[in-house]
């Protein structure tokens, strides 16, 4: 990953607050993750501007380049026509995330932060097997068998079900039985469809920039 400088860093995080204006959007879409929405006007016009250059065409974020790596098809990501699906917003807000974390030093200073480091490490070879696909997201997929015993024994009591309630199945779906619905999130099974992944390392990422830094 390239690591941003300052004036990068600064963008990422406009981007960031941007985008974050659209997440209870994109919660009512549940488990439709093909589901499409449009940035406003204004947003458009500060992502054109301002934002694609420095984040998207330098390849600092991978938005369309990571659903079609060569760069052939523009629209793959939030692109140049400003429409994103669920499955996009969740990759570029994993994209963010964890550029606005490249590079810094995080205090674990308690079992939380070293939880979500761990499931970091677990969760982000994943999204190797994510990445450069330009269609198929909703295929469910499985986790291999000791990922998914570490996920129902330590990472979902402890940062879904319990301390700091990282959203999972909740952005996929509602009510207090979320995480237990097959294939939304990565949930109680460990069964998902590709954009629970990289929404659930966006979470990890957001939480220790907010707690760990």
């Amino acid at each position: 990953m390239i690591r941003p400088n300052k004036k990068q860093l600064a963008l990422v995080w406009n981007c960031i607050e941007m985008l974050e204006t659209y997440r209870e959007v994109y919660s009512t879409f549940g488990n439709d993750i093909s589901k499409q929405y449009k940035l406003n006007e204004g947003d458009q016009r500060f992502w054109q501007n301002t934002l694609y250059e420095p984040l998207v065409a330098s390849n600092l974020i991978h938005d369309d380049r990571f659903f079609v790596p060569d760069g052939t098809a523009k629209n793959y990501g939030l692109g140049n026509d400003f429409v994103a699906t669920k499955m996009n917003y969740c990759n570029i807000m994993y994209q963010l995330y964890k550029t606005a974390a490249c590079g810094l030093e995080f205090e674990v200073y308690d079992e939380t932060a070293t939880l979500v480091i761990d499931c970091i490490r677990m969760l982000e070879p994943y999204i190797y097997t994510i990445a450069g696909h330009a269609a198929g997201h909703e295929k469910v997929r499985k986790m291999g068998p000791d990922d998914i015993r570490k996920w129902q024994e330590v990472f979902l009591p402890k940062l879904v079900r319990g301390g700091p309630f990282l959203p999972d199945g909740t952005f996929f779906s509602t009510g207090a039985s979320a995480h237990d619905i097959p294939n939304c999130g990565i949930g109680a099974d460990g069964l998902y469809h590709e954009a629970a992944i990289p929404h659930f390392l966006s979470q990890c990422y957001k939480y220790l920039l907010k707690n760990a830094v």
